[in-house]
C-alpha cells in the first residue's frame, strides 16, 4: 500500500473515533488466531483469551492510541499502527475479513 494510501486509512480511523468516543469496527486478531479484539459501537470491545475466556470492556481512541479499561482504573493502551493494525505490546493484532 502507498505511504499515502496508509496516511488515509489511519486518519480515516483517527476521525471515525472522535478522538475520545469509539470509532473502530469489527475484529481484530494476532496470526495465530489466540487473541482477538471486536470493536462494537458504543465504545465496547470484546476481548477472547486463549482458552476462549471473554471479557467486555470500554474503549476510546485518542489519536493513534485505543484506551482500554474497565469502567474505573487504569487502561491497557493500546497503538495504531501507520498500517492500521493494532499493537497490544506482546503482539500485532490485524484486522479480520467479515
Amino acid at each position: 500500500m502507498h505511504r499515502f494510501g496508509i496516511a488515509v486509512l489511519v486518519l480515516a480511523t483517527l476521525v471515525a473515533g472522535g478522538c475520545g468516543g469509539g470509532g473502530l469496527e469489527g475484529t481484530y486478531a494476532d496470526d495465530m488466531g489466540v487473541v482477538s479484539y471486536e470493536f462494537m459501537s458504543g465504545g465496547k470491545v470484546m476481548i477472547t483469551g486463549p482458552f476462549g475466556n471473554a471479557v467486555e470492556l470500554n474503549y476510546e481512541v485518542d489519536g493513534d492510541r485505543v484506551l482500554v479499561r474497565a469502567s474505573e482504573g487504569a487502561a491497557q493502551v493500546l497503538t495504531i499502527t501507520p498500517e492500521g493494525h493494532l499493537d497490544i505490546g506482546l503482539a500485532v493484532l490485524k484486522k479480520q475479513e467479515e
